[in-house]
């Protein structure tokens, strides 16, 4: 009797180890599990989050070498420009045409912003169906071109500073002749690159006001990436919707349409 009294209590034990260390076991699995999820959950936020980066500076490529492009394409015009100085024909207007197909579906795409002189509005309207973008407006003075040429040369050299400082000249003593969109355009392109986004989002404006401008397409993109930046994406939404039914083969277009399926 003693002898089974003591193997049921040995058993009993043996039972109660056995069910402590499946215990233990179990509550182990669970911790680990539990443990492999969360390593699992933060490799894929770790997934996404490089994803994102790597959607990002795309679209950061695709921006500079579009940049680039337009920086070859005014070299090349001051090239000419300062071949027909050196031969003393007149100055060929920077400003050139630039075909517009109009808006696709005859609605109105205008939209308004407050200029540089705070209060007055701009109203940016696309140009009319069918038309074809003339330059036409006044010739480029001598000393003008010099300021201009000059200051773009600062720009190419990477002083900023010096170069918005010329421009910025420009656009007051000049501010209407052929350069001076363009001038307006190169200062905002400064100043969006120093994170001085309001007074890019007026430069720009002052740049997409000169309908005849082949640099307004840019400006209009630029227009949307600035009110991005400011945190208005109504306002962008906007500008990239003007410039891609104004200017439908324009290369800013593809990139204003890719901004906006990241609205």
């Amino acid at each position: 009797m003693n002898k089974f009294y003591s193997l049921s209590k040995r058993s009993f034990a043996i039972s109660l180890i056995l069910s402590a260390f499946v215990f233990i076991n179990s509550a182990y699995a669970d911790a680990q599990t539990d443990s492999m999820q969360r390593a699992m959950l933060n490799m894929q936020n770790q997934i996404q989050q490089l994803q994102d980066k790597l959607a990002e500076s795309q679209g950061q490529i695709e921006e500079l070498n579009h940049e680039k492009k337009i920086l070859a394409a005014e070299n090349e015009k001051l090239k000419a420009q300062i071949s027909q100085m050196a031969a003393n024909t007149p100055a060929a207007s920077a400003a050139t045409a630039e075909n517009t197909n109009g808006n696709t579906d005859g609605t109105s795409q205008a939209v308004t912003m407050k200029t540089e002189t705070g209060g007055a509005t701009a109203t940016l309207s696309p140009a009319k169906k069918g038309t074809v973008a003339k330059a036409n407006l006044p010739a480029v003075p001598a000393d003008a071109q010099k300021l201009y040429q000059d200051s773009y040369a600062l720009l190419n050299k990477g002083d900023l500073d010096a170069a918005a400082k010329g421009f910025k000249s420009y656009t007051s003593k000049y501010s209407n002749n052929a350069l001076t969109p363009n001038a307006w355009y190169w200062l905002g392109q400064i100043q969006y690159k120093q994170n001085k986004f309001q007074d890019a989002r007026i430069s720009f404006l002052n740049t997409a006001k000169f309908k005849d401008s082949d640099k307004r397409a840019d400006a209009l993109y630029k227009l949307g990436v600035t009110s991005k930046a400011l945190g208005d994406k109504e306002k962008a939404k906007k500008f990239f919707d003007v410039l891609i039914k104004t200017y439908p083969t324009a290369s800013s277009s593809a990139l204003a349409k890719k901004e906006l399926q990241s609205l």
